[in-house]
């Protein structure tokens, strides 16, 4: 399934870069999260201040548009669980702004398609890109 920038994924820990970036603990919201146009689009704000010569980098590391990045099930009010990545867009975005609005425990099995970097790759980039460690949107 295709990515459809509901941000779920984002508003419950952040991705490897983000962690090094803001530091802290990693089941969070992520600081560089944007939200765009109607306010039920997400943006990685990380990539999109990155330099021109690093996005792609960086997009490959957040595996922006390669699908749905949450392991996650949802469960409804009749208690039918069902599985995040299956379910339709507009279901996703509610859900997601949902969640933005009134946080509550979720369960994830965590970010499925994170492309791993070794730290030191990893720190490089962040210095080449304009990053320092710890520094906030």
């Amino acid at each position: 399934m295709p990515c459809n920038h509901c941000g779920l994924c984002c508003l419950i820990e952040l991705c490897e870069i983000g962690q090094y970036i803001h530091g802290g603990p990693k089941r969070r919201r992520c600081p560089s999260l944007r939200w765009v146009g109607n306010g039920y689009t997400s943006r990685c704000g990380i990539l999109e201040d990155a330099k021109e010569e690093f996005k792609a980098e960086i997009a490959w590391i957040i595996a922006a548009d390669e699908g749905c990045g949450i392991d996650a099930e949802v469960t409804d009010i009749k208690g039918k669980v069902s599985d995040f990545k299956m379910l339709p867009d507009r279901m996703k975005v509610l859900i997601a702004t949902e969640y933005r609005m009134n946080p509550v425990e979720v369960t994830t099995r965590g970010v499925t398609h994170e492309n791993h970097l070794d730290p030191g790759r990893l720190r490089n980039l962040s210095q080449r890109a304009g990053r320092k460690e710890g520094n906030q949107h």
